[in-house]
């Protein structure tokens, strides 16, 4: 992952000699309760030292995020040949668990695909399915391949709605720039083929949260996913128009109200988007 590794040197130069304290971007910021903490990264691909960024590297709960390292671990499977998008799994009683999703809706003993749960885990964020394939694939596993793309901040450390894990202090965690980072390198094709990537891109364009970066900026494409918690609201965007793409990574924390920490990601992503461009 050397070539990840020089992106990330690549962004954090140019964003220190940038005049990032002068744009609008950082006032709107620095209007802000100083209590919000926001990390962010933007880049774009056809400018390859070019990027804005603020507290990239700041590790943060994941939420569902997560998901994001999780899918690609899945599909990196199935180009082994060791997991099929066709392989049936019956959903069984202590694998349902709540939060985001339809599947808990449902009941045990469903017949699914192996490729219909990793669509719903990015298409409604659906916990039930992320849990069953992180049991396929093994927590340790995943973690490695994390690693091993070269993200520094970003671990699974517990299921989805495990509260008892919560209680022990287990969380996920990722940052801005991991989310960058490896959305670019499927972007590139440095980690998936070409057939993965494609399925890659079609389910996050599936993901029905479209409320946060791709609301903000309209006129592009976006491929993304979202997450949430009640400290943590973030998105994860590769936006494409033309030929023109921007990878996008937004966290917010520290915030009262869900509706204000969705509202920052949405004014920053429009300012961001505006800056890159100049």
């Amino acid at each position: 992952m050397k070539k990840i590794g020089f992106l990330l040197a690549t962004i954090l130069f140019s964003t220190i000699t940038s005049s990032f304290s002068q744009t609008s971007t950082h006032q709107y910021i620095n209007s802000l309760n100083p209590k919000i903490n926001v990390s962010f990264v933007v880049h774009k691909l056809e400018s390859p030292t070019s990027g804005i960024a603020r507290l990239s590297t700041k590790i943060t709960p994941s939420a569902s995020l997560i998901k994001i390292p999780i899918l690609t671990a899945f599909l990196e499977k199935v180009e082994q040949g060791t997991l099929s998008m066709d392989d049936i799994h019956i959903i069984q009683e202590d694998e349902i668990v709540g939060g985001a999703g339809e599947l808990q809706h449902h009941g045990s003993n469903q017949s699914v695909t192996l490729g219909f749960l990793a669509a719903e885990m990015i298409r409604t964020s659906d916990n039930t399915a992320t849990n069953i394939l992180i049991n396929y694939l093994g927590m340790p596993w995943i973690n490695q391949r994390i690693q091993d793309y070269g993200l520094q901040q970003t671990s699974l450390n517990r299921l989805m709605m495990d509260f008892q894990a919560i209680e022990e202090g287990k969380q996920n965690y990722t940052s801005a720039m991991d989310l960058v980072l490896l959305l670019e390198a499927v972007w590139n094709g440095e980690i998936l083929n070409d057939e993965s990537k494609v399925i890659f891109l079609n389910l996050l364009q599936n993901c029905e949260d479209k409320s946060l970066i791709a609301e903000a900026v309209p006129t592009y494409t976006s491929y993304n996913k979202t997450g949430t918690l009640d400290y943590v609201r973030g998105d994860a965007a590769i936006l494409q128009s033309g030929n023109q793409t921007l990878i996008m990574s937004i966290i917010v924390e520290g915030f009262d109200e869900l509706e204000h920490a969705e509202e920052i990601i949405r004014n920053i992503a429009t300012q961001l988007e505006k800056e890159i461009r100049q």
